[in-house]
């Protein structure tokens, strides 16, 4: 993995879009292309917000590998050498490398960005000036990807070739991060549309086209709500053979997530199965397979043994593996009369599972899981219904259903929260840990097939300086927060860390599923969007230091009675830029715990909170953590300016020096950019105002009855 050096820069630093309510963490919004064929190199730029200085790409496969391009002299000179053109890659994919849907995060002078999704492909990818005249359409060969960005008020036209016996129109935009909402419509050589596909909010439009003749069309697409800029962009190609044979299960990924039942250890067939609507479908148990849902106003039926008092889980998952479905379960007991007869006893019936947010991460399903208790030795049919049987994004969904013994547990779901007090404030953002400074990891809890219990989190292959404590969700929470708190003399760098979890016995052990934040509100959308991602990447700053660090309570497990109260201290370590006053508010508060908001005088440097417990608080251990508002005053890059200035008097000796004289004129142009990346430099290292949200440390403590 790359790792964080020290970046001094001489290009032009764009700052116009320094974040005023955070620290200058690095967010990732576009890549162009965010996709590469396989044994090939490709051009590729990054953009975003504080993406100064982006000189590394980190894939979430080492076959893909990134080398920062570079700007040659205008005119040959002595000892002026080729400038990192920052942002700007040679994406190369090894031969060994499989198609499909992969990840990049960019690495600055403001850390490591978020994921965004980056596409390998097997296919050539076109560079073409696409038509928005229907009359005069773009070709688009077929078997051949192309890369486009939706214009306001503007459609795209391609002449494509559809071929017997099927032809796929592979589109992608949802499932490359990409917030644009596509419309496709085919039309034939008299101007009809023959076939029309719209894609929603975290899906995209699919078409197979099976009942056309063979021909030239034109296939029109467009971004649904008008939308337009470089986030809305999109990638499209038509194939005979889909190079994903099911691309649901290349990128399911991307939007679902585990949920009481994790989806993350599901097999699904490429090739589901599908029930007779006038038989049950007989299995065994344990049984886990693919199916199709059945047509609309249908269902799929099955029929098992159980055993008396024999407790039988049933999980189905669809909505978790992308598909837009609302599935619902219904269990019957099956008995039958001397005469053949057959009744129908109703045992318990399911809909939607239970649902977990903090207001920003909502992790609910529409997929539907249960536990029951046979009452008898019988056969018992179980009933999958579709309830979503809208077929404007596809025609055929899919599920995965597991029927046989509980399997009780928990799965962890691990995010960085977005440093805010306003939840509806939160975006995408990468990891920046100043040394002195700290990171929240939200990890949420989900229990499984009735299993109840404490769970014990903590962090593993911290980065060396890098300390977290451990955190306890206790039985009846569901969430906690971790504290990545990095110290003066951490060493910088960029590192996947682990987030891990077990019982009080530790007779289970769970790794937590990463996820990350994956489209803000905004641009007709009124929720925040999240994905699972590959892993949880942390960077620590090796050029910055925290104005300010806070410090809650000694580390030891006080008790408190319940109904009574806790006093912890509060140290707060105030540096440069770090003196004004802070407002300490409590976040995830455990059950029947409060704590009021406490404001530390920007003159002084300790105070106390009070834990107040309930007669309702339930005996445990429990940890949380405060959130600080504060005013900090940073220099975002003073290294940029020293840099540039450096050069600028290497390049003024140069100038001065007789030798050069047959050099002079390019001397003199490298001067004049010099000045400029100076001027630039110099808005870097002015000191600004934030306003921050910074975590303190986690304390522990542990309530008992008297």
């Amino acid at each position: 993995m790359p790792s964080f050096i020290v970046r001094l820069s001489l290009a032009w630093l764009c700052m116009a879009s320094i974040a005023q309510a955070q620290f200058l963490a690095i967010e990732l919004r576009t890549i162009d292309p965010p996709l590469a064929t396989i044994g090939q190199k490709a051009s590729v730029s990054v953009a975003g917000e504080n993406m100064d200085e982006v000189d590394q790409l980190w894939f979430s496969h080492p076959g893909i590998t990134a080398t920062i391009q570079s700007v040659e002299p205008a005119t040959p000179a002595p000892l002026l050498e080729p400038t990192p053109k920052y942002g700007n890659f040679h994406v190369t994919v090894a031969a060994d490398v499989s198609p499909g849907r992969y990840e990049v995060r960019a690495v600055g002078r403001h850390g490591v960005s978020n994921p965004r999704t980056f596409w390998v492909t097997s296919l050539p990818i076109g560079n073409a000036t696409i038509s928005h005249d229907r009359s005069v359409p773009t070709p688009l060969p077929r078997d051949t990807w192309v890369h486009a960005t939706s214009l306001a008020n503007a459609i795209h036209y391609y002449a494509v070739e559809i071929a017997a016996p099927s032809t796929t129109i592979c589109y992608r935009s949802q499932t490359s991060d990409s917030p644009m909402i596509g419309q496709c419509k085919l039309y034939n050589s008299a101007g009809k549309v023959v076939a029309s596909a719209r894609g929603a909010d975290g899906f995209d439009p699919e078409m197979v086209i099976t009942d056309q003749p063979a021909g030239q069309y034109v296939l029109a697409v467009r971004e649904f709500l008008y939308r337009s800029g470089p986030p809305y962009a999109y990638q499209l190609s038509v194939q005979s053979t889909p190079e994903l044979a099911n691309p649901e299960h290349q990128a399911h990924a991307a939007f679902a997530f585990p949920h009481a039942a994790t989806a993350l250890n599901v097999v699904s067939d490429p090739q589901p199965g599908r029930t007779d609507t006038d038989m049950p479908q007989r299995i065994d148990l344990p049984h886990q397979a693919t199916w199709w849902f059945a047509s609309a106003n249908e269902v799929n039926t099955f029929e098992f043994e159980v055993t008396e008092s024999e407790s039988i889980a049933i999980d189905v998952i669809s909505d978790r593996l992308g598909q837009p479905t609302d599935a619902r379960i219904i269990v019957d007991r099956i008995s039958r009369d001397e005469a053949g007869a057959v009744t129908y006893h109703p045992v318990t019936r399911v809909d939607d599972s239970q649902v977990e947010t903090d207001g920003v991460v909502s992790l609910r399903t529409k997929d539907p899981s249960m536990v029951f208790t046979a009452p008898a030795t019988a056969t018992y049919r179980l009933t999958v219904q579709d309830l979503d049987i809208g077929t404007s994004l596809r025609e055929d969904q899919w599920f995965v259903l597991r029927v046989g013994k509980p399997n009780p547990g928990f799965t962890l779901v691990a995010y960085r929260v977005y440093p805010h007090k306003d939840n509806n404030q939160s975006k995408p953002h990468g990891s920046k840990l100043f040394r002195g400074g700290a990171e929240h990891i939200r990890v949420f809890a989900l229990r499984r097939d009735g299993w109840t219990g404490s769970i014990e989190v903590s962090a593993e292959n911290l980065p060396a300086g890098v300390h977290c404590e451990p955190v306890t969700i206790a039985a009846n929470q569901t969430q906690a927060d971790l504290t990545l708190s990095a110290a003066e003399d951490a060493a910088g760098g960029v590192t996947s860390i682990r987030v891990v979890g077990h019982n009080v016995d530790k007779t289970i052990t769970e790794t937590a599923v990463a996820t990350t934040l994956q489209l803000a509100r905004g641009g007709g959308r009124d929720s925040i969007r999240s994905r699972i991602t590959s892993e949880v990447v942390v960077a620590v700053s090796e050029e910055d230091v925290s104005p300010l660090t806070m410090r809650l309570g000694d580390a030891s497990v006080a008790d408190v009675k319940v109904a009574e109260a806790l006093s912890v201290g509060i140290q707060l370590t105030r540096r440069e830029g770090g003196n004004d006053a802070c407002v300490l508010r409590p976040i995830s508060l455990p059950p029947g715990v409060t704590i009021a908001e406490v404001t530390v005088p920007a003159d002084q440097s300790e105070a106390t909170c009070t834990i107040q417990t309930s007669a309702k608080t339930p005996a445990g251990i429990y940890s949380l953590s405060l959130m600080a508002e504060t005013k900090i005053k940073v220099r975002p890059n003073p290294q940029s300016l020293a840099q540039a200035e450096e050069a600028r008097a290497q390049l003024q000796s140069l100038h001065d020096d007789p030798t050069q004289a047959a050099n002079l004129d390019a001397i003199k142009a490298a001067i004049v950019e010099a000045d400029k990346r100076v001027e630039a430099a110099k808005k870097a290292a002015a000191e600004q105002t934030l306003t921050v949200f910074i975590p303190t440390n986690l304390v522990t403590f542990r309530v008992v009855v008297p």
